[in-house]
């Protein structure tokens, strides 16, 4: 058995110290796409090679017959890859395998021995170069045909390689392991031991998890995955693109049991498939798993799942799983997943989630998640949440929930809740939260609650806020401040308007209102008597009014009140009597939190057609109209109004 050197001596030297100077290189990225420029000018492909070796940071193995060393070449490549320069002084006649560091240089066609007939079986020990102990699981690589065999637990392997032939170049690979390449010409009757040394500490501590934890857990990928299958990816022995595979199974193809260590570009899989990488497109009736990266379109019929990140279109008819990022689209009948972030449209009958950033689109039947920032749109039947902050809009059946600062719009047929500053608008059939400041409006049917807000609250029963730069509109207002005016049954502004009153008139000898609100618009809660000896007739009103100060201790006003008229006699299907007046009145402070006011009244009354006999407060007036209808009588007439105001 003869093994032959790489290249010349004092370039493998070279290569080596290189090498050992940046152990970080080892079996962490393809040596194949590293990108360099070089300029040469009819120079031996030998030199070449050499120049090459040394700019791309990697060893080569080739065996030297087979290449014409001393061919002239030239070359003027900029940030090209590796594989691109090497094929352009090579020509068509070579192929590129890789392993850890190793650029390994085939012919297409291996040469074989002629005069043999019988097939060729390779086989040998591999050792630990330190203890001397078998080595294990080891992957060996025949590069020319790529064959391969696993060591057994005494670390034997046997490959068969079909006739004979003129050198092999073995490629030796294990896991905590230098990758080691030797080129041997092979004999009958003799084996090829191979002695490999371990990584050093430093090496294995830049050594990335090659099967992420998050795809080795997945109980898909533990079900098709052969123990087999793993030991050959963990290995990190080569990786390997291909133009087309078509496969049953993931080991039942074309790519048989390396399927963790290729990159297709199309790939169709009856069943599933299993590879390293995807460029291009993959089309499977029920799954495809990828370990790395996915460029370009799958299609499953049941589930898409990537270790990597997914720049392109994915389709599942249940779920799309993806540990990295995804750049494009996701469609999936049931749920996508992101581990990372999401740049592009997710869009799934039940469910949609990534981890990180979304800047995009996310629609689902059931619920969206963005774990982080938010930058675009979130449509769901149900739920929508953000992690962090959010640009954009959600709308969902149910609940919007954001917990960073919100520009944009929660649309919620619910609930919508936002635990930073909001700016744009919520609007649900609930409830409406902003736990910070907003410059918003909220519009919510039930209530609607705000720390600072500089917009307007609208809802059919309670709004509640801090300071409201604006305006509140709902059956209850409760805030701290306001600068526009609250409309409601109740307005509560701890710093806003508050007045209990004591008046009498030429109606009422006693009358009680309290007012609520602001000076721009206050509510007004009305209770009284006609006749102060004589409780038989009772008001209960309620009303609107404003106040404008004219000076310093001086001011005018104007209020609406309606009340019912209630009396000892009640008469069932009868409607009370109803009461409204109008004031107008002017006032004057002589003290802090004492004010006097008086003017006139304008009273309109109604009295129902079924109730004309009854008792009458006994008001006297001058009617100003009179209107007898067939249901009710109406009259109206000029009063007066006076009284004092405290607080």
């Amino acid at each position: 058995m003869e093994c032959a050197s790489f290249q010349e001596m004092d370039v493998r030297k070279l290569l080596i110290f290189l090498l050992l100077l940046s152990p970080s290189l080892s079996a962490q990225d393809n040596p194949l796409n590293r990108r360099i420029s070089i300029q040469l000018q009819n120079v031996t492909l030998q030199d070449a090679l050499k120049e090459i070796s040394i700019k791309g940071r990697l060893l080569y193995s080739y065996n030297t017959g087979a290449i014409d060393l001393n061919k002239r070449i030239s070359i003027n490549a900029s940030r090209k890859s590796v594989e691109y320069c090497l094929q352009s002084i090579l020509g068509k006649d070579f192929k590129l395998r890789s392993g850890g560091n190793h650029v390994i240089i085939v012919p297409q066609k291996i040469p074989v021995n002629k005069e043999s007939t019988e097939s060729y079986v390779l086989e040998g020990v591999v050792t630990d170069a330190i203890t001397g102990k078998a080595v294990k699981y080891a992957s060996v690589y025949e590069a020319g045909r790529l064959k391969s065999a696993l060591t057994d637990q005494n670390g034997k392997y046997a490959i068969n390689l079909g006739r004979e032939p003129e050198y092999v170049q073995l490629l030796v690979s294990r896991k905590s392991y230098r990758d080691t390449v030797i080129t041997i010409r092979p004999k009958k009757s003799a084996q090829v031991n191979v002695r490999i040394r371990p990584a050093t500490i430093a090496e294995l501590a830049i050594l990335p998890a090659e099967i992420p934890d998050q795809l080795a857990s997945n109980g898909l990928f533990k079900a098709v995955i052969s123990d087999e299958q793993l030991r050959v990816t963990e290995n990190l022995a080569w990786f390997e693109e291909r133009v087309f595979q078509i496969g049953f199974l993931p080991t039942l193809g074309t790519n048989r049991k390396f399927g963790g260590l290729i990159e297709n570009h199309f790939s169709f899989n009856v069943l599933g498939g299993y590879s390293m990488a995807l460029s291009g497109a993959e089309m499977a009736g029920i799954f495809n798993i990828t370990r790395r990266n996915v460029k370009g379109f799958q299609l499953a019929g049941f589930m898409n799942i990537t270790g990597g990140s997914t720049s392109g279109f994915q389709f599942a008819g249940f779920m799309n799983n993806n540990i990295g990022a995804v750049r494009g689209v996701q469609t999936a009948g049931f749920y996508n997943l992101s581990l990372d972030s999401l740049n592009g449209v997710q869009t799934a009958g039940f469910f949609n989630m990534a981890r990180g950033r979304v800047k995009g689109i996310q629609t689902a039947g059931f619920a969206n998640i963005s774990g982080k920032e938010l930058d675009g749109v979130q449509l769901a039947g149900f739920l929508n949440v953000s992690g962090k902050e959010v640009d954009g809009v959600q709308v969902s059946g149910f609940a919007n929930v954001a917990s960073g600062d919100f520009r944009g719009a929660q649309i919620g047929g619910f609930f919508n809740l936002n635990t930073g500053d909001m700016k744009g608008a919520q609007i649900s059939g609930g409830i409406n939260i902003v736990a910070d400041s907003s410059q918003t409006i909220q519009i919510g049917t039930i209530a609607n609650f705000a720390g600072t807000i500089k917009g307007s609250q609208i809802s059919s029963l309670f709004n509640i806020a801090g300071e409201v730069g604006g305006s509140q509109i709902g059956l209850i207002n409760i805030c701290d401040t306001v600068s526009g005016f609250t409309f409601g049954l109740i307005s509560l502004v701890r710093k806003g308007y508050h007045k209990l009153e004591f008046s009498t008139g030429d109606a009422n000898q006693l009358l009680v209102n309290f007012r609520t609100g602001t000076y721009r618009f206050y509510n007004i809660l009305s209770a009284g008597m006609f006749k102060v000896t004589d409780p038989s007739f009772a008001t209960f009103g309620y009303g609107i009014g404003t106040e404008f100060r004219a000076r310093k201790k001086f001011f005018f006003g104007l209020d609406v009140v309606a009340s019912t008229v209630f009396n000892e006699a009640f008469q069932i299907n009868v409607i009370p009597d109803l009461w409204g007046k109008s004031n107008l009145y002017v006032g004057w402070r002589p003290w802090k939190g004492v004010q006097l006011f008086a003017g006139p009244t304008f009273h309109a009354y109604r009295v129902d057609q079924k109730n004309l006999q009854g008792l009458r407060p006994g008001i006297e007036r001058d009617d100003l109209f009179f209107y007898n209808e067939p249901t009710a009588q109406y009259f109206g007439w000029m009063g007066w109004q006076a009284g004092i105001r405290l607080f």
